[in-house]
């Protein structure tokens, strides 16, 4: 006689790259009827909150802030509305409050995939880099020359990161139509 164990498994957006879709496979739902009694259920989600339009797993830019943009993201919002990207951020830009858990990269945030990640006052501690792990380019923005971000970027700028931003944007703005 089989048994069958049963159990709820959830996995974390962007963990996986999707392959592209084949309109020729079919496949089918099977729906169980699982029966729990409420001394079962150990978890309970209260509420889910997402910003409308921030999705930053789908982003093919993203321009993410840490500690050292100071609670300051209008020049990342800039460039990522120039790049036509979205705005991320590590854990403790989170945390201090400038800025919405939506756009939380890494290990306790969203894992992502972009063409492009530029990073700003960002350390690179393993919990955020994980989040960006296969971004095709990294570009590292940052004041210390031994942040670990360094080490994971493909294009580092050590510098303060307000100028080069402000550079950046000129720059942007001036290839504009």
């Amino acid at each position: 006689m089989k048994t069958r164990s049963e159990a709820l498994r959830t996995v974390r957006p962007g963990i996986f790259a999707l392959p592209p879709l084949d309109p020729s496979r079919t496949g089918g739902v099977e729906n169980i009827p699982v029966a729990l009694s409420p001394g079962e259920i150990r978890t309970e989600i209260l509420s889910r909150v997402r910003q409308e339009g921030v999705d930053i797993t789908r982003a093919r830019v993203i321009v993410a802030g840490g500690r050292g943009v100071k609670g300051d993201f209008a020049p990342l919002e800039e460039v990522a509305r120039l790049l036509g990207g979205e705005v991320g951020a590590s854990r403790v830009a989170c945390d201090l409050g400038w800025i919405g858990r939506d756009h939380q990269i890494g290990q306790t945030g969203y894992v992502t995939r972009p063409r492009l990640a530029i990073t700003c006052g960002i350390s690179g501690a393993t919990q955020f880099s994980v989040g960006l792990k296969d971004a095709e380019c990294v570009v590292a923005i940052n004041n210390d020359p031994e942040a670990p971000m360094l080490e994971e970027a493909d294009l580092c700028v050590v510098d303060d990161l307000f100028p080069v931003l402000e550079a950046l944007i000129a720059e942007f703005r001036r290839g504009m139509p």
